[in-house]
């Protein structure tokens, strides 16, 4: 089984994002060829956030537009940035929940979305009702082998800029993975890079983003700041009992361009 690996495209009204400064909906247009044209096709796609850079319908429109070219179907979780209700909107989710969370029974790897949305905050937060509702999946299938997908990272990147916004119920989260060992990975975004944590038994995986890839800054007064390395998205590979992955990047696509 091969999953395609997209995150943080920040599509905005105008199809740019990042303040303007990345033309980002060129940069998903292209994403999506390179995916349709490798020599072998993912089954899956998995999309873990911050797909609008404001969560403008508008955007959701666009990024609708792009993604519906991909060979393959492709699962969405929402982000910061994200807006639930647009995206539902765009998307014609249906949901007697207020979270995003789905189950994907169809492959061999079992896929698991959770909702790390906030209003108006950029941490993430599992509480516990969206836990309860995983721990219950887990248990309706111990012995499958499973994937989590989700925006938010459960681990501390070591750059402060980001870590200081961090995912309430964590630890939480890391109980239950604990006692799951079917969970083989834990894939997220929110980081603009490729990092890969040992984590509670488990590994995670934070996708590099679609938009622009953000400075490695360890200081302890980091900001943010966008490098020039190009447009990544993460290809994974379910393999004799393994999940190997691969960082595959694209020429970046100036807004001016």
């Amino acid at each position: 089984m091969l999953i395609a690996h997209l995150s943080d495209s920040h599509i905005g009204s105008d199809g740019t994002g990042m303040n303007g400064a990345v033309d980002t909906l060129s940069q998903l247009e292209k994403v999506v060829q390179e995916i349709n044209n490798l020599p072998v096709m993912p089954d899956v796609a998995l999309f873990t956030g911050d797909l609008t850079e404001n969560g403008c319908y508008e955007g959701y429109k666009q990024l609708r537009g792009a993604l519906e070219k991909l060979s393959m179907p492709c699962y969405l979780t929402t982000g910061n940035h994200d807006s639930p209700e647009a995206m539902k909107k765009a998307f014609n989710y249906k949901s007697e929940s207020p979270y995003l969370q789905y189950a994907i029974e169809l492959y061999p790897l079992r896929l698991i979305a959770l909702d790390t949305y906030v209003p108006n905050q950029i941490g993430g937060r599992l509480c516990s009702e969206r836990l309860e509702w995983l721990q219950e999946k887990l248990s309706e299938q111990p012995e499958k082998p499973t994937i989590i997908f989700m925006h938010h990272p459960p681990f501390l990147s070591g750059i402060p800029s980001f870590d200081k916004h961090l995912l309430e119920g964590a630890e939480e989260l890391g109980e239950i993975v604990e006692k799951n060992p079917q969970i083989k990975r834990i894939l997220c975004g929110h980081l603009h890079r490729s990092i890969c944590v040992d984590w509670h038994g488990t590994i995670v995986n934070s996708a590099p983003s679609i938009a622009a890839q953000i400075v490695p800054d360890f200081s302890k007064d980091s900001n943010f700041a966008i490098t020039s390395e190009s447009a990544s998205y993460l290809l994974h590979l379910w393999q004799n009992d393994t999940l190997i992955s691969h960082v595959c990047s694209i020429p970046c696509v100036s807004s001016n361009s």
